[in-house]
């Protein structure tokens, strides 16, 4: 066995011991007597359908419409926080201003009503994080557009020369200890984003590509949660579970919706103690293609053909790869061992499902100056395990 299998071999076995442990510790410990759902509808842009009579409408109305019938339906245990800010351009919109509404057992607590805000400063997040019970498992929902690592247009009439970054957004989530975050937007399963948020929350739920209007579907949680809650009695709920159980819920809904539409999105669970493990096996993928593809027409050509193997409407950006196609192109032109890689991805994602994409250039520099910024080097940097360069 050569030097750098045995060193491989050795990393497989760190990688499985650092998965194993976080799992182990994390189903310990995650005990919840409530469900929380904090929803946060950014809808003030240009995510707009037009129904039967020609008149042109916000999904996010349907969606504010939507969550607030799920609260109204749902069963004892349970809280919904709902935060909607509508695109007041639009002589259908519901409302031009801001709601924000708060649920208890099915019961409208609180219903505060604002003139227009800027849904991209984070205080208004914040402000519906604010009431949060420590001792439920809280969820977060962030609806709106996507676009992996990169900031997003607000389209918001209020403020409208801003952006909005998720992954700038993480830090300021960390206090509020969530249990599972839901991107309902577009091209969100990117490496960037899982590392952005592995000390935000244990488990995230997003999909690598473009997602119809009508974004994840959701019918039928009133009755899963009506089935789990009343099953449980005096004991704990058991967080991990009933992330898997509601993912699955979300997944078939979604998936039935989009068999009607025929634009395909699968979303992905991501159970981010892995993320870790994969981590370190992802970073020797990488290590191993910067000392072996020297040539740039090799290098271009592995960039420009690591692309999702699952159909799916993928946003067309030349600087992304998708985990699996990576490893395949690198193991068929380059003799790459992937089996400690899609092991490790196998442990992050929920029954091993889908992938995730990676900022990739094209070419490792452009006019002989080292890409900056969201550049290979920034992003590898934030991808590397404490004390682990990568190296031989």
């Amino acid at each position: 066995m050569d030097g750098f299998r045995v060193k491989l071999f050795g990393r497989v076995l760190l990688a499985a011991f650092v998965t194993t442990v976080g799992l182990a510790s994390a189903g310990e410990t995650e005990k919840a007597s409530r469900v929380e759902f904090f929803v946060y509808l950014n809808g003030d842009n240009d995510l707009i359908q037009v129904d039967k009579a020609g008149r042109v409408f916000n999904q996010a109305d349907r969606e504010f419409e939507l969550w607030s019938s799920i609260a109204e339906r749902s069963p004892k245990g349970t809280e919904f926080h709902l935060y909607y800010d509508g695109n007041a351009a639009l002589d259908g919109n519901l409302f031009r201003g801001t709601l924000m509404r708060r649920y208890r057992d099915q019961v409208l607590l609180e219903e505060s009503i604002f003139s227009e805000t800027d849904s991209a400063d984070p205080k208004w997040l914040e402000e519906l994080l604010s009431k949060g019970s420590s001792s439920s498992l809280k969820i977060l929902v962030l609806w709106g557009h996507g676009n992996g690592w990169r900031s997003v247009p607000t389209y918001d009439f209020s403020e409208p020369e801003k952006d909005f970054s998720y992954v700038s957004l993480a830090e300021r989530l960390k206090p509020y200890k969530l249990d599972l975050v839901v991107f309902d937007a577009c091209a969100l399963a990117y490496m960037e984003v899982l590392t952005a948020y592995k000390d935000v929350t244990s488990a995230m739920i997003a999909t690598q590509f473009q997602m119809p209007v009508e974004g994840i579907r959701y019918h039928g949680l009133p009755a899963t949660l009506e089935k789990t809650l009343s099953g449980v009695g005096s004991e704990a709920l058991n967080k991990r579970e009933l992330i898997r159980e509601l993912y699955q819920v979300f997944k078939r809904d979604t998936d039935q919706s989009q068999r009607e539409s025929g634009l395909r999105a699968p979303i992905v669970l991501y159970e981010l103690e892995a993320l870790e493990g994969f981590r370190l096996m992802f970073n020797e993928a990488v290590h191993f293609f910067r000392a072996t593809v020297t040539d740039l027409d090799a290098w271009r050509s592995v960039a420009e053909n690591s692309y999702p193997r699952t159909r799916g409407a993928v946003l067309d950006h030349t600087d992304v790869a998708d985990v699996r196609a990576f490893a395949a192109r690198l193991s068929r032109d380059f003799g790459f061992d992937t089996q400690a890689l899609l092991t490790s991805y196998r442990a992050l994602s929920y029954q091993g499902y889908g992938s995730i994409q990676f900022y990739l250039p094209e070419l490792p520099y452009s006019g002989a100056v080292p890409v900056s910024g969201h550049g290979w080097e920034t992003l590898l940097e934030n991808w590397r395990l404490p004390n682990h360069r990568g190296d031989s």
